[in-house]
Protein backbone atom coordinates (compact mmCIF):
# COMPACT_ATOMS: atom_id res chain seq x y z
CA UNK A 1 0.00 0.00 0.00
CA UNK A 2 1.18 3.33 -0.81
CA UNK A 3 0.14 5.22 2.31
CA UNK A 4 2.71 6.36 5.34
CA UNK A 5 1.79 6.49 8.51
CA UNK A 6 3.78 7.21 11.41
CA UNK A 7 6.07 4.39 12.63
CA UNK A 8 4.73 2.83 15.61
CA UNK A 9 6.18 0.59 18.57
CA UNK A 10 6.31 -3.26 18.23
CA UNK A 11 6.08 -5.75 21.16
CA UNK A 12 7.85 -8.71 19.27
CA UNK A 13 11.11 -9.59 19.64
CA UNK A 14 13.93 -6.99 18.72
CA UNK A 15 13.75 -2.86 19.52
CA UNK A 16 10.61 -0.89 19.35
CA UNK A 17 10.26 1.46 16.58
CA UNK A 18 10.45 5.03 16.97
CA UNK A 19 7.62 7.10 17.57
CA UNK A 20 8.03 10.61 16.71
CA UNK A 21 7.14 13.35 18.88
CA UNK A 22 6.55 16.37 16.96
CA UNK A 23 5.82 17.14 13.65
CA UNK A 24 9.01 18.17 12.56
CA UNK A 25 11.04 15.04 14.52
CA UNK A 26 8.89 13.14 11.76
CA UNK A 27 10.01 15.25 8.78
CA UNK A 28 13.00 15.70 9.48
CA UNK A 29 13.75 11.56 8.79
CA UNK A 30 11.35 11.61 6.07
CA UNK A 31 12.28 12.38 2.00
CA UNK A 32 9.13 11.19 0.55
CA UNK A 33 5.05 10.62 1.83
CA UNK A 34 2.37 9.30 -0.64
CA UNK A 35 -0.59 10.87 0.45
CA UNK A 36 -3.78 8.46 -1.45
CA UNK A 37 -2.97 5.19 -3.97
CA UNK A 38 -1.69 5.75 -7.01
CA UNK A 39 -4.25 3.41 -9.28
CA UNK A 40 -6.87 6.51 -7.98
CA UNK A 41 -5.16 9.02 -6.95
CA UNK A 42 -2.36 9.86 -4.81
CA UNK A 43 -0.11 12.35 -4.41
CA UNK A 44 3.82 12.30 -3.52
CA UNK A 45 4.96 15.22 -1.43
CA UNK A 46 8.75 15.43 -1.29
CA UNK A 47 10.03 16.42 1.78
CA UNK A 48 13.81 17.74 1.00
CA UNK A 49 12.54 21.36 0.90
CA UNK A 50 10.83 21.04 4.53
CA UNK A 51 8.80 24.64 5.21
CA UNK A 52 8.76 26.28 1.71
CA UNK A 53 6.12 28.06 -0.25
CA UNK A 54 7.67 26.18 -3.49
CA UNK A 55 7.47 22.13 -2.97
CA UNK A 56 8.05 19.53 -5.29
CA UNK A 57 4.65 17.37 -5.91
CA UNK A 58 4.13 14.69 -8.26
CA UNK A 59 0.21 14.09 -8.71
CA UNK A 60 -1.23 10.59 -10.45
CA UNK A 61 -4.46 9.60 -12.04
CA UNK A 62 -5.30 6.31 -12.45
CA UNK A 63 -1.78 4.98 -12.10
CA UNK A 64 -0.46 7.72 -14.71
CA UNK A 65 1.68 10.52 -13.62
CA UNK A 66 -0.28 13.76 -14.45
CA UNK A 67 2.64 16.29 -12.67
CA UNK A 68 6.08 16.03 -11.69
CA UNK A 69 6.73 20.16 -10.70
CA UNK A 70 7.13 22.33 -7.95
CA UNK A 71 4.26 24.14 -6.99
CA UNK A 72 2.95 27.02 -5.03
CA UNK A 73 1.87 25.66 -1.95
CA UNK A 74 -0.57 28.71 -1.13
CA UNK A 75 -2.34 28.10 -4.56
CA UNK A 76 -2.24 24.48 -4.25
CA UNK A 77 -3.91 24.30 -1.10
CA UNK A 78 -6.24 27.19 -1.98
CA UNK A 79 -7.72 24.96 -5.10
CA UNK A 80 -7.60 21.96 -3.21
CA UNK A 81 -9.58 23.46 -0.30
CA UNK A 82 -11.76 24.45 -2.83
CA UNK A 83 -12.55 21.19 -4.65
CA UNK A 84 -12.98 19.70 -1.34
CA UNK A 85 -15.52 22.27 -0.48
CA UNK A 86 -17.27 21.72 -3.69
CA UNK A 87 -17.07 17.70 -3.39
CA UNK A 88 -18.70 17.68 -0.10
CA UNK A 89 -21.91 19.75 -1.42
CA UNK A 90 -22.13 17.80 -4.49
CA UNK A 91 -21.23 20.43 -7.18
CA UNK A 92 -19.69 17.91 -9.57
CA UNK A 93 -23.09 15.58 -9.92
CA UNK A 94 -23.69 13.78 -13.09
CA UNK A 95 -27.43 14.87 -13.83
CA UNK A 96 -28.05 15.09 -17.22
CA UNK A 97 -24.87 12.54 -17.80
CA UNK A 98 -26.40 9.57 -15.78
CA UNK A 99 -25.92 6.76 -17.37
CA UNK A 100 -23.28 7.41 -20.08
CA UNK A 101 -19.85 5.99 -19.60
CA UNK A 102 -16.33 7.90 -18.30
CA UNK A 103 -15.79 8.56 -22.06
CA UNK A 104 -19.35 9.57 -23.12
CA UNK A 105 -19.65 12.54 -20.39
CA UNK A 106 -16.04 13.37 -21.27
CA UNK A 107 -17.37 13.79 -24.72
CA UNK A 108 -20.57 15.14 -23.86
CA UNK A 109 -18.67 17.96 -22.05
CA UNK A 110 -16.50 19.09 -24.54
CA UNK A 111 -18.82 19.17 -27.52
CA UNK A 112 -21.18 21.19 -25.32
CA UNK A 113 -18.67 23.87 -24.31
CA UNK A 114 -19.67 26.89 -26.05
CA UNK A 115 -23.40 26.13 -26.07
CA UNK A 116 -25.83 27.93 -23.63
CA UNK A 117 -25.92 24.98 -21.31
CA UNK A 118 -22.24 24.05 -21.38
CA UNK A 119 -21.24 22.03 -18.23
CA UNK A 120 -17.72 22.51 -19.43
CA UNK A 121 -16.38 24.48 -16.09
CA UNK A 122 -18.97 22.85 -13.94
CA UNK A 123 -16.73 19.95 -14.31
CA UNK A 124 -13.22 20.95 -15.11
CA UNK A 125 -10.66 20.34 -12.23
CA UNK A 126 -8.57 23.66 -12.22
CA UNK A 127 -5.45 23.83 -9.85
CA UNK A 128 -2.52 25.29 -11.09
CA UNK A 129 -0.42 25.73 -14.04
CA UNK A 130 1.03 22.30 -13.24
CA UNK A 131 -1.89 20.61 -15.17
CA UNK A 132 -2.37 22.71 -17.68
CA UNK A 133 -1.56 20.30 -20.37
CA UNK A 134 -4.48 18.25 -18.85
CA UNK A 135 -8.54 18.61 -19.35
CA UNK A 136 -9.63 17.06 -16.19
CA UNK A 137 -13.20 16.82 -15.77
CA UNK A 138 -15.07 15.57 -12.12
CA UNK A 139 -18.44 13.27 -12.29
CA UNK A 140 -20.48 12.92 -9.40
CA UNK A 141 -23.05 9.59 -9.13
CA UNK A 142 -23.46 7.40 -6.17
CA UNK A 143 -21.56 8.11 -3.64
CA UNK A 144 -18.31 7.71 -6.06
CA UNK A 145 -16.53 10.20 -8.35
CA UNK A 146 -15.00 10.17 -11.73
CA UNK A 147 -12.10 12.01 -12.72
CA UNK A 148 -11.38 12.03 -16.72
CA UNK A 149 -8.96 13.24 -18.37
CA UNK A 150 -7.31 13.70 -21.67
CA UNK A 151 -3.42 15.40 -22.76
CA UNK A 152 -4.42 17.90 -25.17
CA UNK A 153 -0.76 19.42 -25.60
CA UNK A 154 1.52 17.59 -27.64
CA UNK A 155 4.82 19.27 -26.12
CA UNK A 156 3.94 18.48 -22.86
CA UNK A 157 1.97 15.05 -22.45
CA UNK A 158 4.34 12.60 -20.66
CA UNK A 159 5.07 9.19 -21.20
CA UNK A 160 2.24 7.70 -19.15
CA UNK A 161 -0.08 9.37 -21.82
CA UNK A 162 -1.09 9.32 -25.19
CA UNK A 163 -2.26 12.58 -27.08
CA UNK A 164 -6.15 12.82 -26.73
CA UNK A 165 -6.55 9.78 -25.33
CA UNK A 166 -9.15 9.85 -22.36
CA UNK A 167 -8.58 7.84 -19.68
CA UNK A 168 -10.43 7.79 -15.99
CA UNK A 169 -10.72 6.34 -12.67
CA UNK A 170 -12.99 6.18 -9.82
CA UNK A 171 -12.86 6.51 -6.35
CA UNK A 172 -15.44 6.63 -3.43
CA UNK A 173 -16.38 10.11 -2.79
CA UNK A 174 -15.34 10.08 0.70
CA UNK A 175 -12.24 8.36 0.16
CA UNK A 176 -11.43 11.37 -2.37
CA UNK A 177 -12.30 14.15 0.11
CA UNK A 178 -10.36 12.11 3.10
CA UNK A 179 -7.25 12.29 0.78
CA UNK A 180 -7.34 15.78 0.07
CA UNK A 181 -8.07 16.85 3.73
CA UNK A 182 -4.92 15.03 4.47
CA UNK A 183 -3.03 16.46 1.18
CA UNK A 184 -4.19 19.87 2.12
CA UNK A 185 -3.56 19.58 6.11
CA UNK A 186 0.37 17.97 4.90
CA UNK A 187 0.92 20.57 3.11
CA UNK A 188 -0.45 23.36 5.38
CA UNK A 189 2.22 21.76 7.75
CA UNK A 190 5.31 22.40 5.60
CA UNK A 191 4.24 26.32 5.26
CA UNK A 192 4.99 26.88 8.71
Amino acid sequence: MDKVRLPLPTLAAGPPQIIYKTVSEHYQNKVQMTIGQKKQIAFELDFSDRFQELRNLKFYLGNRLISNESIYVPTYLESFERFTELLINGQFQKGKMKGLTAGQSFERVVNERDSDESQYFNHLLQVDETIDQYIIFVFQSNNFTELVWTCWDEHNCNSDHVLNKVYSTSIKTIELITILNELTNELNKTTR
